[in-house]
């Protein structure tokens, strides 16, 4: 198991890197997760 750099020791640009992913998955998963809801409800309801 390889040690991980410290966080202090991370570049700026990596850390902005793993932001924009970890910002980009959670709104794909929000978007999708509401058309899974909407999706579902019309199934349902309609």
């Amino acid at each position: 198991e390889r040690e991980l750099p410290e966080t202090s020791q991370t570049p700026s640009l990596m850390r902005s890197l793993i932001a924009s992913i970890i910002f980009f998955s959670i709104s794909a998963f929000r978007s999708r997760h509401s058309n899974m809801i909407q999706d579902f409800l019309k199934r349902k309801f309609i």
